[in-house]
């Protein structure tokens, strides 16, 4: 019986597939439909803050999201990593801010000690399923961080922005692995309980 991560690697394997063709297809239109979706379902007071992600590869981007929020006076912001094996932090950033090289391919805010407490979690995925289960890449740093602040009874809410095309049926999941509260696709809206059950 193959491992559960055996098991994440070759799902992993048919998801990059499948973003891949979702992307080529969709990437024109689905980063401002998401934005639409989530701007119509999330009513974020000023002075709220998300932080998001830059998009890597064939990732949906949320730059028209964070450039609408912070018209708005939301407060964005981006992922800074310390270390390896700690949880993200997260330091205040806009759309044309500057940007420095960090680690695994990514870059983050220059001004990366300006530090903000999230109250929504844009997350990136490879692919997620009916329950709230997410893949990703195998860093674990989104899992520490949001079992983080979730343990420290944070009110945060994890959001994945994915195509459609990235939801199967059932993902594998490991004790450590964190579920989504929802998901924002091109189509729109999707809300999980974390208990399991879709909602």
């Amino acid at each position: 019986m193959p491992s559960i991560e055996a098991e994440k690697q070759a799902a992993r394997a048919i998801a990059r597939q499948a973003r891949q063709q979702a992307f080529e297809t969709m990437a024109a239109g689905a980063p401002g439909l998401v934005a639409r979706h989530f701007l119509d379902h999330f009513r974020l007071e000023q002075g709220a803050v998300v932080a998001a992600y830059l998009p890597i590869g064939t990732e949906v981007s949320p730059l028209p999201l964070i450039e609408r929020l912070g018209l708005s006076g939301v407060v964005t912001a981006l992922p800074v990593i310390i270390e390896p094996a700690a949880p993200l932090v997260f330091a205040r950033w806009r759309l044309g801010d500057g940007l420095k090289p960090a680690s695994h391919g990514t870059q983050q805010p220059l001004h990366d000690k300006d530090r903000v407490e999230a109250n929504i979690l844009l997350v990136p995925l490879l692919a997620f399923d009916g329950q709230g289960r997410r893949l990703g890449y195998g860093g674990g740093f989104y899992d520490r961080t949001i079992a983080g602040l979730r343990e420290a009874g944070r009110p945060v809410l994890a959001i994945g922005l994915a195509f459609s095309a990235q939801e199967v049926e059932e993902l594998p999941q490991d004790p450590y692995d964190q579920k989504l509260d929802g998901v924002v696709t091109e189509l729109g809206v999707r809300h999980f309980d974390r208990t399991g059950l879709n909602i």
